[in-house]
């Protein structure tokens, strides 16, 4: 049977202003290229390890469950999804818009985001969601802290996954309510969640990515990814011989391991909108693939996020091609 990624999450439109040198001032004007595309962590994560699948022989499909509106964005969204290797379990809500978000991007980025009916997604919206769980390989949620309705339901569905021994994983994405809180009780339920430094230091309290890390893996996480954007990827995870018995944040420090992949050399930055989306997408489905390799997974997450910063759209995916010749890259 084979290997299928199951992914919670949102789903936005985004009209993306790429390539920019500065971010204007208020009552001024900065000239760059704009394209209106699907987005949304949810969906760039789907469609990045599908393309990623579809480039090999893994055969891991991803299934995704989420919400838009019956409006233009919408479709643009949803016609997004029809890919290789794409289940689509995205329900369309005739009451509600979709979520749409504005993209500053240059070589940092910003965003106004709108989240539309993805505020108030729930799971009683999917029925099947259940059978998504149980026929999953691994679930992943996307987007955290976009989806309001959803926060009293992801023990639930990550306790379900456990129960039938599928893996789990977050990506909070950033706070807009700047409370940073609620990720830490789903930690005794998580093999991976990932962040970027500014994430993860503002979901600790600290301003270190290793502290960080020993904060959600003494609370039960086994496995802590952040990325750092030119700098690479690391993951944080204790050492075997205290997993399980630890329970002292000083033990938890002195013994954590970093497993480290350096970033891919690119030619040029064209739109950083959705590469910590592209690297979560490849690292699952190779992390699904190689039944937790650590090293491999990181090196084609830093793969997914090198060829997403070069293009345009953070649901924008590279070819098979262009992922074959990086995977050959030493």
């Amino acid at each position: 049977m084979a290997s299928s990624i199951a992914v919670f999450g949102d789903i936005f439109c985004d009209i993306v202003a790429s390539s920019m040198s500065t971010m204007p001032n208020w009552g001024e004007d900065v000239l760059a290229p704009i394209r209106i595309v699907a987005g949304g962590s949810g969906l760039n994560t789907t469609l990045h390890a599908a393309a990623f699948a579809a480039s090999g022989e893994s055969g891991v499909r991803m299934t995704l469950f989420s919400a838009v509106g019956d409006d233009a964005q919408g479709i643009i969204c949803q016609r997004a999804l029809h890919q290789d290797y794409v289940d689509s379990r995205v329900v369309i809500r005739p009451d509600l818009q979709t979520g749409t978000c504005i993209v500053l991007s240059g070589q940092d980025r910003g965003f106004v985001t709108d989240r539309g009916c993805i505020q108030h997604m729930s799971l009683e919206w999917f029925p099947c969601w259940v059978n998504g769980v149980e026929e999953a390989t691994h679930v992943h949620c996307a987007g955290y802290y976009n989806c309001d309705n959803m926060k009293p339901h992801w023990e639930e569905i990550f306790q379900k996954a456990r129960s039938r021994g599928v893996g789990t994983s977050v990506n909070p994405q950033f706070d807009a309510s700047g409370q940073w809180d609620g990720v830490y009780d789903l930690c005794p339920w998580l093999d991976l969640i990932f962040c970027n430094e500014h994430e993860a230091h503002a979901m600790a309290g600290c301003t270190s990515s290793r502290q960080a890390a020993s904060e959600f893996l003494r609370r039960g996480c086994r496995y802590v990814v952040i990325t750092s954007s030119g700098n690479g990827a690391t993951v944080y995870s204790i050492s075997p011989t205290l997993e399980g018995v630890t329970t002292n944040m000083d033990d938890v420090e002195s013994n954590i391991m970093e497993c480290h992949q350096k970033a891919f050399p690119i030619e040029e930055v064209v739109d950083t909108t959705g590469a910590g989306d592209a690297f979560i997408g490849t690292f699952l489905v190779e992390w699904v693939q190689s039944r937790g390799n650590i090293q491999r997974s990181l090196r084609a997450g830093c793969i997914g996020g090198a060829l997403a910063v070069q293009m345009t759209g953070g649901s924008t995916t590279p070819s098979s091609d262009s992922i074959r010749e990086m995977l050959n890259i030493e």
